[in-house]
């Protein structure tokens, strides 16, 4: 049983895979949640962190960054256990700290986002200069508050991290990382 358990785990991992590239997200994530099912009831750990790490994949697509984060730290717990008696799931891990790498770090193209059909991209990467060249708390504030809508329209991640209170009581290193972001020229 657990065997055709594991296959037919794979079996939902590649129709979610499929789901992900029509856009079908919600879809995915039904497969995903049957897939993670069979894996845990295969007992079949390098497959139960491939769903995980897809789901943090789609996650992060669908803009839902906390559940993208869980879900890619959870992949990355098990994956470390798996390299601790299989050297071959070092990859896995490697890989998959890529990916939160990517979650935390919003990386930005000049050229995308001036080509985009956003409203004012000249002002959002403006914003984004200041805020990455500021050198004080009062500072960075005032330039996160007074450009919240042009952040919000183009970077969800950056907005989720810096809206609401979420900036009270921070040092300026704590600001600054919760708008880390890279711009590729």
């Amino acid at each position: 049983m657990p065997v055709d358990a594991r296959n037919q785990a794979l079996q939902y991992i590649s129709l979610a895979e499929s789901q992900i590239g029509h856009g079908q997200f919600q879809d995915a994530l039904t497969s995903l949640n049957r897939a993670g099912e069979l894996a845990h009831k295969a007992q079949a750990a390098d497959i139960l962190s491939i769903v995980y790490g897809t789901l943090g994949n789609v996650y992060q697509f669908a803009g839902r960054y906390d559940d993208a984060l869980k879900n890619c730290i959870i992949a990355l717990k098990i994956q470390e256990e798996l390299a601790k008696r299989d050297p071959f799931f070092n990859v896995w891990v490697a890989t998959t700290l890529n990916n939160l790498g990517a979650q935390l770090i919003h990386i930005f193209e000049e050229h995308e986002i001036r080509e985009s059909k956003k409203e004012n991209p000249g002002a959002f990467l403006k914003a984004l200069d200041e805020i990455y060249s500021s050198k004080r708390n009062d500072e960075i504030i005032k330039l996160l508050k007074g450009n919240d809508a042009v952040i919000k329209n183009y970077s969800p991640l950056m907005h989720s991290n810096i809206s609401g209170n979420k900036l009270d009581n921070l040092r300026f290193e704590e600001i600054k990382d919760r708008c880390r972001g890279v711009v590729i020229k």
